[in-house]
């Protein structure tokens, strides 16, 4: 459940600053490869696909990772 509500808190966090628009049943494809360059740029992209299970040490690091 920790991952749905941090895939929520993204989406929510992306839509609100324009970065990427709300997921419809008709816009997939473009709504994923959006999130997924959004995630990239703002180093979040490892953590949200399980590539980057080990927390950083640096605490800004850290909240960011938490997210």
């Amino acid at each position: 459940m920790q991952w749905i509500r941090t895939y929520s808190f993204v989406v929510e966090l992306a839509s609100s600053i324009g970065g990427v628009g709300k997921l419809t049943h008709i816009n997939y494809n473009n709504w994923r490869s959006c999130l997924e360059t959004y995630l990239q740029g703002q180093y979040l992209w490892d953590v949200v696909n399980g590539a980057d299970t080990t927390p950083p040490k640096s605490i800004k690091a850290m909240r960011k990772w938490k997210i």
